[in-house]
């Protein structure tokens, strides 16, 4: 049976895709072998979209066709000079992937059903499984948290980066001492066994005043949504909601 123009055009829309697709993968490969320093990651993130996008219309463009696909057979016609061209004939023929390609997609699907349970048989991780997961995850978050504590002070300031924004001289800490002291004072004070700066507590006696732009406590609403992770974060961080988050939340 004859091909159909749509069926035609079909087949030019995949060559057009598969030929964007492996353009872009050309691209971003050329620039991590050859480039000298790497490429900046605004750069790798631009060409991750393109690829993405490019995989996104190939994969709208076999669904779109893919009973005519599903059904269609190559074939070379008596014209072609298979005698000169055997190789070329082959891989256009061929239904199977490369052997490379099939020893890394029966690879990295092993370890995907091996992590996560073979999705046909609903198979979950055993107790071993489960602590050899466990003891790959601890060192590994350890090493990507440590140097945030340690060494990018995350949690070093007395104040949070919404007061530091703000200006720290606005904030009321209740204390009449200064909290960012610089430490090469507080270890000359230690070291010459002085005394050290007692704090003591400023306790207003207005009511209006401790209760100024604070709301009544109403106790806690289940009718509301919880709140969200990205937003429950940010406060932990920063001490603040985001906007528009303030009273649709419990």
């Amino acid at each position: 049976m004859a091909m159909t123009q749509d069926n035609i055009r079909a087949l030019d829309q995949l060559r057009q895709r598969l030929s964007q697709l492996s353009t872009s993968i050309s691209s971003l490969r050329a620039d991590l072998e050859r480039n000298e320093p790497l490429p900046t990651w605004p750069s790798l993130q631009t060409s991750a979209h393109a690829l993405s996008f490019n995989l996104e219309e190939l994969s709208k463009t076999f669904n779109n066709h893919r009973q005519f696909l599903n059904e269609a057979h190559a074939y070379p016609l008596p014209q072609f000079p298979g005698n000169t061209h055997e190789a070329l004939l082959g891989q256009l023929l061929r239904k199977k992937l490369e052997p490379g390609a099939e020893d890394w997609v029966a690879e990295h699907t092993t370890k995907f059903d091996q992590r996560n349970g073979a999705r046909a048989g609903d198979k979950a991780l055993d107790k071993n499984e489960l602590k050899e997961l466990w003891a790959w995850a601890a060192p590994t978050s350890a090493g990507i948290v440590r140097p945030m504590l340690e060494d990018g002070g995350a949690f070093d300031d007395d104040y949070t980066i919404a007061e530091r924004e703000a200006g720290v001289a606005s904030v009321v800490t209740g204390l009449k001492r200064q909290l960012d002291d610089e430490e090469d004072e507080d270890e000359e004070e230690e070291g010459d066994g002085g005394d050290t700066d007692k704090m003591e507590d400023v306790v207003s006696s207005n009511p209006q005043h401790l209760n100024a732009g604070k709301e009544e406590d109403q106790g806690v609403n289940v009718a509301l949504p919880a709140m969200p992770l990205g937003s429950m974060l940010r406060l932990m961080t920063t001490g603040t909601r985001a906007q528009g988050n303030q009273s649709n939340l419990r």
